[in-house]
């Protein structure tokens, strides 16, 4: 499942700062220090940048993420890429599950935090896994719909998938003649 933001407050200039946000999050490496501006090339082959915005110092942003790893580096970059757009930004970057830190951005502990398609749909819609859309832009849309409807944007998805794998040796799986991951299910209690 692609990974979003979910932004509790309704400023349009966050939409801008986090879509751009994860294309372009960094420094140059010019030895001198940091840059005041940042670009890479997006999966699209354009290079985006995010400015730096002298207005943007006025607003202080907390970013949050939940307590483990992967979570806590998407954090850091949407931190730093606010911090690129002139924004100043706290960090929550351990608050620990889902549900913790939809209640810390919901009770404005934090203004936002990166959080997985799939999880908002299965964890707070409560839409049974059997029914997940497996089409990214269906499944975007119902959390849009669903988290707008608790007062919650959440901004479109990253360029990037969070997916999970099932590794078997080819030996392994011709034994147990696995083609495909479903065929495991009756297998689980026996691996």
């Amino acid at each position: 499942m692609r990974t979003h933001p979910i932004i509790r407050i309704p400023l349009a200039a966050l939409a801008v700062v986090l879509s751009a946000g994860l294309v372009a999050c960094g420094s140059s490496d010019n030895g001198g220090g940091s840059s005041s501006s940042s670009s890479s090339t997006a999966s699209s082959g354009q290079a985006a940048a995010i400015k730096r915005d002298g207005a943007n110092a006025k607003t202080t942003i907390t970013v949050g993420s939940k307590n483990f790893t992967e979570q806590k580096v998407l954090g850091e970059i949407y931190a730093q890429a606010f911090e690129a757009a002139g924004y100043n930004v706290k960090r929550a970057l351990n608050l620990g599950d889902e549900q913790t830190a939809l209640k810390a951005l919901k009770g404005g502990q934090i203004s936002g935090y990166p959080e997985y398609t799939g999880t908002a749909l299965l964890s707070f819609l409560h839409v049974p896994a059997g029914k997940l859309p497996s089409d990214p832009v269906a499944a975007y849309d119902q959390v849009r719909a669903g988290m707008g409807k608790q007062g919650i944007q959440a901004f479109p998805p990253t360029p990037f998938t969070s997916s999970n794998e099932v590794g078997l040796l080819k030996k392994t799986a011709t034994k147990l003649g696995v083609s495909k991951i479903s065929v495991l299910k009756p297998m689980a209690g026996k691996l």
